[in-house]
């Protein structure tokens, strides 16, 4: 869709041509209907793509919502006036309005001819028809599952939405109401307004040098003051010297915090890295994660937990509020914990491990190469096959080098212990990836800043409390009978009363209970990925399913 024109170019032609609009009055009005009718048909009746000038229009959506209207132009009485400024509008939403024919549509406000009138109401359309589905279930909603991406499609009718905002008493309020009314979004929507205007002028950079730490004195100190200014990391009177005192290292840490860095007031590389990425990058950012938020269900429970990859954290929310919040560890590069929604069913105590076949030929056969003696080691059963009447098999009998194809025929399971990678407690979560959440019996993996370590599953940093969390309405399940099953070594698996929705989410950018813009790094690369699906006139064919997914049943 749309020119060639640029962005800028449209945003300075769409005010003035909107004032010529209400300068020149009803002109619509005043064209016979009859006329604008009988060329809108003919327009219709052409070939496909059907294309006025350099804009390419969808001719059978067009067809479908004239055919529903029946056969009537929408635009007329001075209305295309009010969807030109929904038009306009698209950037508040993160989308371009060069997309949605602007140029094209603002050339024709005041259309004095029949024909003109025509190529008006199927422009104004045609935007409508993409504009409203894209603002209210995204721009590129995942509509096949692909390897790292399940949600349900929103269901979507691009001719009702048109026809509703045609009926609209103001298209840009309809417009607007259509986009989430999630206050995660509606966040990030303000957030988007604030950093393009930061955009506008930029933040200084920081020159390249050794870390600055409290107490230097270096010439750099009063570039880092103004970059924190700017972003609200220090109040706006902040003065300094070159010294690097208090005032400058509650800036830094609060910097640090909003981008997942460890907070100790030095300017390190991966800070420095942080601080010099340019205010453009941040509201390109902002704009996709709104576009991943326009996935989502406009209800995702009044009880859920909501994990964030990038962020490595998960989060109990009740009524809008947020409970608690803990680390989570998550997928390693070649093992990327997927994002979907579905629910929280069974807990379960003291789980065993049933080794997923790709993991048992990836990581356990190796260390069965090298130590014959590992899985007696480590309380690791091997079975004939993977039937539930499987016959155990003597380990001892097998030679792990001869023949691999035997070995991936074989199931491996391990017993409840210490050693279990699934420690103590696993939730379960019906999903075709076979990704669940669980403990760990590796804490120390909790403290980094980086907690990508997984199989791609999700380990949780506090297990008792989610487990307390999901089970409050079971009273028989007291922490003093959840510790009792748990020093008994029994596995135990536990319905829920009232399974819990869980979203399992990518975000690398939103807004703070306290109001600041938190970013991370796109540690899968999926930012850069929706970046060029977006760009993309149609888009890309969902791959079919991929080997790994199936390697995700562990972390």
């Amino acid at each position: 869709m749309g020119g060639t024109r640029s962005l800028s170019s449209i945003l300075a032609v769409v005010p003035i041509a909107l004032a010529m609009a209400c300068a020149v009055g009803d002109v619509h009005a005043a064209l016979p209907e009859s006329r604008v009718r009988a060329e809108t048909a003919a327009l219709l009746a052409g070939p496909d793509p059907l294309v006025l000038g350099r804009e390419r229009l969808d001719g059978a959506a067009l067809r479908a919502l004239y055919a529903r209207h029946g056969g009537a132009p929408l635009w007329t009485d001075g209305r295309a006036a009010g969807a030109a400024g929904a038009v306009h509008d698209a950037t508040l939403d993160g989308l371009e309005p060069s997309d949605y024919h602007a140029a094209a549509i603002a050339r024709r406000l005041g259309a004095e001819t029949p024909r003109q009138q025509a190529e008006l109401d199927l422009l104004v359309s045609d935007a409508l028809l993409h504009l409203t589905a894209e603002v209210h279930a995204g721009r590129r909603p995942p509509r096949e599952r692909t390897q790292d991406i399940a949600l349900a499609a929103r269901p979507v009718d691009p001719v009702g939405l048109v026809l509703g905002a045609a009926a609209a008493a103001d298209v840009r309020a309809y417009v607007a109401a259509l986009a989430p009314a999630h206050p995660e979004y509606q966040a990030l929507r303000a957030a988007l307004a604030r950093y393009r205007t930061l955009a506008k002028d930029g933040w200084p950079t920081l020159p390249a040098g050794p870390p600055l730490e409290p107490g230097v004195d270096d010439p750099a100190v009063p570039v880092l003051r103004q970059r924190l200014v700017v972003t609200g990391d220090l109040p706006a009177d902040t003065t300094g010297t070159t010294l690097y005192d208090e005032t400058m290292q509650a800036g830094v840490r609060k910097f640090q915090l909003r981008h997942g860095i460890t907070p100790d007031a030095v300017v390190g590389p991966t800070t420095r890295l942080a601080l010099n990425v340019r205010a453009p990058q941040r509201v390109s950012q902002i704009a996709l994660n709104m576009e991943r938020w326009r996935w989502l269900a406009d209800d995702l429970g009044r009880r859920h937990v909501r994990v964030n990859i990038a962020a490595f954290s998960l989060r109990l929310m009740d009524e809008g509020r947020l409970v608690e919040e803990m680390p989570v560890v998550v997928g390693r590069d070649e093992w990327e914990t997927p994002v979907f929604s579905s629910r929280i069913t069974h807990v379960i105590f003291n789980p065993r491990w049933t080794v997923p076949a790709a993991i048992a030929r990836e990581d356990l056969l190796p260390k069965l190469q090298k130590d014959p003696e590992y899985l007696g080691k480590h309380g690791i059963r091997v079975y004939a096959g993977w039937g539930l009447d499987a016959e155990p098999v003597d380990p001892a009998s097998i030679d792990w080098r001869a023949d691999e194809a035997h070995v991936a025929r074989l199931k491996f399971a391990q017993d409840p212990g210490p050693d279990n990678p699934l420690g103590r407690i696993k939730f379960q979560i019906p999903n075709e990836f076979d990704v669940y959440l669980h403990d760990s019996p590796s804490q120390n993996l909790f403290q980094r800043p980086v907690r990508t370590s997984s199989h791609g599953c999700v380990r949780v940093g506090d297990p008792n409390g989610l487990a307390a969390w999901l089970m409050r309405d079971m009273p028989d399940w007291s922490v003093e009978h959840r510790q009792e099953v748990l020093a008994g070594w029994e596995t135990k698996t536990v319905r829920l009363r009232s399974p819990v929705p869980v979203h399992v989410l990518y975000l690398t950018a939103w807004v703070g209970d306290d109001g600041a813009v938190n970013f991370r790094r796109d540690i899968y690369g999926r930012d850069e990925e929706l970046r060029v699906q977006l760009r993309r006139p149609e888009a890309p064919p969902a791959p079919g399913p991929l080997e790994h997914d199936a390697r995700r049943a562990a972390s």
